[in-house]
């Protein structure tokens, strides 16, 4: 039961999206003139390649279609809240619909699926003695201790694969019972090694997809990454493109977690739209579009096996890529279980955090985009809000909070958890009124002559979060690198744009210090989660 990639997808891709309608607010839709209506879809990223082929049917049934992305663990939590009114749920694994309890989400069959692998460069896993052998988890664990690996991968609570992982390490290391149980989640063993699993994980992701772009972009810097079989062999393609050595496939046989990506139907009590779904699941699961998702490197069939006709310039095992072989992959465990072990991940087991909140409250930000700040903070800091949305703070995390206009106002800072510093830290946001000038450099500057006071941040993912307009007056974005030179780290600035933000100076920032911007003026919700899963 294994997955495929998505770079083959990009020819396809140029071809179909050619027809389609520009997205807009996130969304992507495509249609023809004449259609009978539009059939929304809420979708995991898993799904993207596979759009032009549902563009494809819809024009031939006079229908138009569109699209919106979640997270995995955001698709959850709308179900869960039943606050899903698209007509069709397009998940990265049926995990997610079985945590969220709704029995919304009707009538889903698995459309493809990838296995969850970790990917080193080949001579990394001939130095190791990984080619050609059966590797368990405990191998990649000790080698990742001995400091012979290090590791990518993307968050627990925020990605699927990342998840994924978390439960293949889960089923190796409880001697892979035939279940998870809380009791294997309490067991001090456990526990320990899987804490030591991510002790050595250097970046944490909030998208698979930008997992894999980030490696290939630092390529020079990393030697491995835990993510789907389908985008290592994406980002294969790309390296073999480049001339540079192509990585190679690692199955832990003992913790090896598929995702299925199943196609569900939502009822709102639209006949012609079940019918469209139901139609659609019926092309592609027919021999044509199984096909062309096999070309798009993704598994197909009712075990994942389907790849007796998988082209071997997907599928090459020149990579490692296997696909004769059985895979047996973990049984994810019930509702209330997976839901403890991903709070345990958030509060217990992931790798401690050393954040750095900037938030703008110059005379710009007056009125709504200071009113998004402060909300924001709330859902980040007020521990009963965090928990809803898997933010917890660790027990081990240090946050700090800098307050700004072209002047530090104020700024906190609160090392560990307690429920009461961080209430009052909330509270502390909450009572900011906008004032002065904006020199959005400064507190990146002032995170960074902090963290450096910290004794031991290696301990820890290091980040800053500017929130701002990005109409900054003062500084300079020179100052600011050259500051991060001058600290001997390098750190993070993710950028979240609010009010009438200038989005192509924070885009800089993020692109600079090899971050992200993110768009805060929309789903705050989703953007903090997603910020939160890049550390």
């Amino acid at each position: 039961m294994l997955f495929y990639p998505k770079c083959l997808m990009a020819a396809l891709l140029a071809v179909a999206l050619a027809g389609c309608t520009k997205p807009q607010g996130g969304n992507d839709s495509g249609g023809v003139v004449g259609e009978k209506g539009t059939v929304s879809f809420l979708t995991g990223s898993e799904s993207e390649p596979l759009r032009p082929l549902v563009e494809e049917y819809a024009r031939g049934h006079h229908m138009k279609v569109a699209f919106e992305s979640k997270g995995a663990v955001d698709i959850m939590l709308a179900l869960k809240s039943n606050s899903v009114p698209q007509d069709a749920l397009w998940p990265s694994n049926s995990m997610w619909v079985t945590l969220s309890g709704s029995t919304a989400a009707k009538e889903g069959q698995s459309i493809m699926r990838t296995p969850v692998v970790l990917w080193v460069k080949r001579p990394v896993a001939q130095r190791l003695g990984w080619v050609g052998k059966h590797i368990k988890m405990q191998d990649i664990l000790d080698a990742s201790n001995a400091g012979k690996l290090n590791l990518l991968m993307t968050s627990a609570t925020q990605s699927n694969s990342g998840a994924s992982a978390y439960f293949g390490f889960l089923n190796a290391f409880s001697g892979q019972p035939r279940s998870i149980t809380d009791s294997n989640l309490s067991d001090p063993n456990v526990r320990n090694k899987i804490k030591s699993f991510y002790r050595n994980v250097k970046h944490s992701f909030g998208s698979s997809k930008w997992l894999k772009d980030y490696f290939v972009d630092h390529y020079d810097e990393y030697d491995s990454m835990i993510n789907y079989e389908a985008l290592g062999i994406e980002a294969n393609q790309t390296l073999t493109q480049r001339g540079q050595e192509p990585l190679f496939a690692i199955y832990p046989e003992d913790g090896l977690a598929i995702a299925d990506c199943p196609l569900y139907y939502v009822d709102h009590g639209d006949a012609d739209k079940h019918k469209f779904v139901q139609g659609l699941l019926q092309y592609l699961k027919s021999p044509d579009a199984q096909q062309k998702i096999m070309a798009l490197g993704w598994r197909v069939g009712d075990a994942g096996l389907g790849t007796a006709a998988a082209d071997p310039r997907v599928f090459n095992s020149d990579w490692g890529v296997d696909v004769s072989r059985v895979i047996q992959p973990i049984r994810f465990p019930n509702g209330p279980t997976i839901e403890k072990a991903l709070f345990l991940y958030q509060t217990a087991l992931r790798k401690p955090v050393a954040r750095a909140y900037c938030l703008d409250f110059s005379g710009s930000m007056e009125g709504e985009g200071q009113r998004q700040v402060k909300q924001a903070m709330r859902i980040n800091l007020d521990p009963d809000e965090a928990a809803k949305h898997f933010l917890q703070v660790g027990p081990d995390d240090v946050t700090v909070v800098y307050i700004f206009d072209n002047s530090i106002i104020a700024w906190w800072v609160v090392k560990g958890n307690d429920p009461d510093q961080l209430r009052q830290l909330n509270e502390n946001v909450q009572r900011q009124e906008v004032r002065g000038g904006t020199n959005i450099f400064l507190p990146v500057q002032e995170a960074l002559a902090y963290f450096k006071t910290i004794p031991d941040l290696e301990r820890h993912m290091v980040s800053v979060e500017l929130m701002t307009d990005g109409q900054s007056n003062e500084g300079s974005l020179d100052q600011m690198m050259e500051a991060m030179r001058e600290s001997h780290m390098h750190v993070p600035v993710y950028t979240i744009g609010f009010g009438d933000a200038d989005a192509s100076q924070l885009k800089d920032i993020a692109e600079k210090t090899g971050a992200k911007y993110f768009d805060g003026k929309g789903d705050l919700v989703k953007t903090f989660r997603e910020v939160s899963g890049y550390n």
